[in-house]
């Protein structure tokens, strides 16, 4: 896969981790995506409270997430200082 930009192209690597929809695992390989991985953005997992788990890692280490499919309304709770989970208002 590739990125074009001003007429460049820059690989995309995707990694990919099953959680099981848990969230302790999850949270566990975030921090791997993060730490180890160095991912430059996470996507969100779908469960809502697998993302609220997560969105403590991510917010954590400044790491970008878009969370397109998390089934949870308690994103918008999160507090206004969590800057890397976006919110559409």
């Amino acid at each position: 896969m590739g990125h074009r930009r001003a007429r460049r192209r820059k690989a995309c690597l995707l990694v990919l981790y099953d959680d099981g929809s848990d969230p302790a695992t999850a949270v566990r390989l975030y921090e791997k995506l993060i730490t180890q991985d160095k991912v430059d953005l996470v996507l969100g997992p779908y469960s809502g409270p697998v993302t609220d788990a997560v969105a403590n890692v991510t917010e954590k280490h400044k790491m970008p997430m878009v969370a397109p499919t998390a089934d949870t309304t308690s994103i918008d709770a999160y507090p206004e200082g969590n800057t890397e989970v976006p919110r559409s208002r």
